[in-house]
């Protein structure tokens, strides 16, 4: 396709012209260049199409790479304060367990009072042996006794002892509420 008006009337004319032949070549040149620029203008045009679309397929690949990282750690954190939250109300189960168990034991040994009158004796025997001759013995509110001394005391109250009996049952109490 020749885009610029045929000169060869005027070629006809300037036929004793030294510099025509180069001014037709160069003109033929110019021609043939012209009537390549629209295929090679598609061909950059299409090369740039694929380039574009090769960048917005890496672009939408890194935005999904980025997006799953993000909605990973963000369910990491979300799980995490999960198992946190989780673990406290264990947690919290687990001391009202126990706390209902000492409790319950306390009351029961408490409605027990008359038959433990032998246990008690022991109990102000044993603080007398570790606190001396000079003890101050008193009952404890729930049950049993506490024993003073100056700077010393020794708590044999019926909760407390309810305590240390399960505390040392250790792993086999545990089990229970666990």
């Amino acid at each position: 396709m020749r885009r610029f008006p045929d000169h060869s009337a005027t070629d006809a004319v300037s036929a004793g012209d030294p510099w025509g032949p180069v001014r037709r070549a160069a003109l033929a040149d110019a021609h043939a260049q012209a009537d390549r620029l629209p295929d090679q203008a598609r061909e950059c045009s299409a090369a740039a199409v694929v380039a574009a679309r090769q960048r917005a397929d890496e672009l939408r690949e890194d935005s999904l790479v980025q997006a799953r990282r993000a909605a990973d750690a963000d369910a990491q954190r979300v799980l995490s304060s999960a198992r946190a939250s989780a673990r406290g109300l264990l947690l919290s189960a687990r001391r009202d367990v126990y706390g209902a168990v000492v409790r319950d034991l306390a009351e029961q040994a408490s409605s027990r009072r008359n038959d433990y009158q032998a246990a008690t004796e022991q109990l102000i025997g044993d603080a007398r042996r570790r606190l001396g001759e000079d003890v101050d013995i008193s009952a404890a509110p729930d049950g049993g006794i506490i024993a003073r001394v100056p700077g010393r005391q020794i708590d044999y109250s019926l909760s407390t002892q309810v305590g240390r009996c399960l505390a040392q049952l250790g792993d086999e109490v545990a089990a229970l509420w666990s």
